[in-house]
């Protein structure tokens, strides 16, 4: 069976490693930004700002300090509460907000002109394709942007699935809801 409950990607035509259907296998997980990927992406600020000015109203100039190494949603509420919102909004808001930032990315410019694939990854990637293993994502990003930008840097193919950063407010729940979902050892 497929994931329960990952977004955006179950059915990858890739490799399943050859074993049998429900057999234990292992999941090889990938955060994107610094790992696979460039971190800076315009179209992610873009996506930033145009949820964060739904929701408030307004332009804000975002004061990205403390927000090193949280998923999207914890940062969306960072910043709208700094914008004035209280805790309770904030988070009421949060859903409304990812979805924002997911239709700004999809909406584009592609980036198709600019390799911010990470040196070494692309080797990793067809390395690691060819053996009996799955690989996923767990990234702090919006799904829709993290599938954006594996897409944009031609990756999209290794990938199976993945938990992303619009489903959960910290980066260990990612890693647990992810492996849980694919019932694997990682």
């Amino acid at each position: 069976p497929g994931p329960k409950g990952a977004s955006g990607g179950a059915g990858r035509s890739g490799n399943s490693g050859g074993l049998a259907r429900g057999a234990v296998q292992r999941l090889v997980l990938f955060d994107l930004d610094g790992t696979l990927l460039v971190p800076a992406d315009p179209l992610h600020s873009r996506a930033f700002d145009e949820a964060l000015e739904t929701i408030v109203g307004r332009p804000l100039q975002i004061d990205w300090s403390g927000t090193s190494g949280m998923v999207d949603r914890a940062i969306l509420a960072l910043l709208l509460e700094r914008a004035g919102l209280d805790a309770t909004a904030a988070r009421r808001s949060l859903t409304r907000a990812c979805r924002v930032m997911a239709s700004s990315y999809e909406r584009g410019p592609a980036l198709g002109e600019v390799d911010r694939t990470l040196p070494g990854a692309r080797p990793l990637l067809e390395r690691l394709s060819a053996l009996p293993l799955s690989m996923g994502l767990v990234t702090g990003n919006v799904g829709a942007v993290a599938w954006g930008r594996v897409r944009q840097a031609g990756l999209r193919h290794h990938f199976l699935s993945g938990a992303f950063g619009d489903e959960a407010m910290r980066r260990s729940t990612l890693v647990r809801r992810a492996t849980l979902a694919y019932g694997t050892r990682t």
